[in-house]
């Protein structure tokens, strides 16, 4: 129940920001100065696109959760695959947003709403935070996990060996 609670206050947070990113990049289409940096193309539509994409994908996973049947399984297989895709896309969007926004603070933009800009800017922050940090932590259990591998493969291959050759 924690879990759930936990999955839908992400999502729901996720789905007010991506609103607010869309809506603030809605509003930034009619200031000059936003319009000349080449970071801002394509973000307004892409965002858009993840939004409805995701949305759908929820609805789609919740419509099926009853019925796992063998092409659903299929279905969720390549789902995933194109989930990762966009992820990475996505990500790299995060980026050139943030290069945007910092940007924009460069040139001292004063179309860019602080409020709401900075809200982005900071919730970008938190978000490579924490990318950054999960990605240190797999690094680190792949490396333990390498490690204990090669140390038990070491220990069964000697095992094997006749007490005469070890």
């Amino acid at each position: 129940m924690i879990q759930q609670t936990i999955y839908f206050v992400i999502g729901f947070i996720g789905f007010v920001m991506g609103l607010l990113i869309i809506y603030w990049l809605y509003k930034m289409e009619k200031c000059e100065c936003g319009n000349k940096i080449a970071e801002k193309k394509y973000l307004k539509e892409w965002f858009i696109f993840s939004m409805i994409y995701t949305l759908c994908v929820r609805i789609y996973i919740e419509t099926i959760k009853s019925n796992l049947s063998i092409e659903n399984l299929t279905m969720l297989k390549y789902l995933l695959i194109l989930t990762w895709i966009i992820a990475f896309i996505s990500f790299v969007m995060f980026v050139r947003m943030f290069i945007y926004i910092r940007k924009l603070k460069a040139i001292k933009c004063e179309c860019g709403m602080l409020m709401q800009q900075n809200i982005i800017y900071y919730y970008q922050i938190a978000y490579f935070s924490i990318f950054g940090i999960a990605l240190f932590i797999s690094i680190l259990a792949g490396i333990y996990l390498t490690y204990l591998y090669l140390k038990n493969m070491k220990k069964t291959k000697s095992s094997r060996l006749p007490s005469r050759l070890r």
